[in-house]
């Protein structure tokens, strides 16, 4: 899923329980954000490797970009969490917030 249908999704969501708070309006702006960093650390990786070469070949280390990705992660649930806290919960938000997470 792209940034963009993820959020459309988590508004489809938040709007079953009445109008979207500015709170929220802000906490979906930063998943956005988040999630295009995501995105693009995930693409380096893909197109750089999980291991690179520093100091001009002399050292070989982990690619930056995984951190970014893992930390990025652990933003993107935190974030969906707090989002959808207010959500009621059911099966149907279960398997809502599991497909957000394939």
């Amino acid at each position: 899923m792209t940034p963009k249908t993820i959020i459309t999704q988590i508004k489809k969501e938040l709007k079953k329980n009445g109008e979207i708070s500015p709170k929220k309006h802000i906490q979906l702006f930063l998943l956005k954000d988040t999630l295009k960093t995501y995105s693009e650390a995930e693409r380096l990786l893909n197109e750089n490797g999980f291991m690179m070469s520093f100091n001009g070949g002399k050292t070989l280390g982990q690619n930056p970009m995984l951190k970014v990705k893992l930390d990025n992660l652990k933003m993107i649930i935190k974030l969906i969490k707090e989002i959808l806290d207010d959500v009621e919960e059911n099966d149907d938000t279960d398997d809502f917030i599991a497909n957000l997470l394939k």
